[in-house]
């Protein structure tokens, strides 16, 4: 394991219900990913962006090569299939520390999700499939935070196997979205630190 190392995933929803909120949701992003690049540690930086697919716009990153993401990498459209994300993504870097030297393997693993509505469109995965994914990945470490609009975020997270504790419900508008990565830059922060005491 490496030592103050931390692989921040970022799974973000860009269904078509999100073309309302791009400036904002890009605006909020990008903010979130600057302030991460003050915390002292190395940080890798996946980002995921998905609708009826996934799109992986940054892949095992340095935070301090990060470009500030463009609106044109936004581009909503389509529905939203979270659930088949987020099971080929934990799929993806369960493999990746399988076979990288086991003093490469970060100290801490931070997946952040954000969704603006229901999921409604998977068709590889199912919701008692993430959640006992999860609920394995937890145990060996890995920390999930959730953060939901136009849903019931605690319970939708529920169905997941996130904790209560780790998710975020807000309102998507302008100001909520400000405030929805405000948190959750202040509670990956948070996490991150903790790995330095």
């Amino acid at each position: 394991m490496k030592k103050g190392l931390t692989e921040l995933v970022t799974i973000l929803d860009k269904s078509g219900s999100m073309f309302p909120l791009v400036s904002d949701a890009v605006g909020g992003f990008n903010q979130m990913i600057e302030s991460q690049k003050k915390i002292e540690g190395e940080c890798l930086v996946t980002t995921v962006l998905f609708n009826d697919s996934s799109f992986t716009l940054y892949d095992r990153v340095d935070i301090k090569e990060i470009r500030q993401m463009k609106e044109k990498d936004f581009n909503p459209e389509g529905c939203t299939a979270l659930i088949d994300c987020l099971g080929e993504t934990i799929k993806k870097f369960d493999n990746i520390y399988k076979y990288i030297r086991p003093e490469d393997i970060p100290e801490k693993t931070i997946f952040f999700i954000t969704t603006d509505g229901m999921e409604n469109a998977s068709k590889k995965y199912t919701s008692t499939k993430i959640k006992s994914m999860i609920k394995a990945k937890k145990k060996e470490g890995w920390e999930f935070i959730f953060a939901a609009a136009n849903i019931d975020a605690v319970r939708t997270a529920y169905s997941y196997g996130i904790n209560k504790d780790d998710t975020l419900e807000y309102i998507a508008s302008k100001e909520g979205t400000h405030e929805m990565y405000k948190k959750s830059e202040a509670m990956i922060s948070e996490r991150r630190k903790k790995q330095q005491i």
